[in-house]
């Protein structure tokens, strides 16, 4: 459906340089996205030293996993406000 935000309350049209600030913050969230994807497939091998036993191994594997989720989330809440802050909605 066509202009679907102008059926939604709160909703406004951007002017022509926001909607490129939305796109690119958009672009900038892809990139983020596939370099958490990448910390999560190489977080095994950050942590893998053949001198430590198992328990330690996995205690390090957990916390790497653990900072790379808290980072994913920052990131992702850092973009919902930039695009919040671009789009400026009207309501709560």
């Amino acid at each position: 459906m066509k202009d679907q935000h102008t059926l939604i309350k709160g909703y406004r049209n951007l002017s022509q340089e926001e909607i490129d600030l939305m796109n690119e913050i958009k672009l900038k969230g892809q990139e983020l996205g596939q370099l958490v994807s990448k910390l999560y497939s190489v977080a095994p091998r950050l942590t893998k030293d053949t001198e430590v036993d198992e328990y330690i191994y996995h205690s390090q594997h957990q916390e790497a996993e653990r900072w790379v989720r808290l980072a994913k989330d920052h990131l992702q809440l850092g973009l919902m406000a930039l695009t919040h802050a671009v789009a400026k909605p009207e309501s709560f």
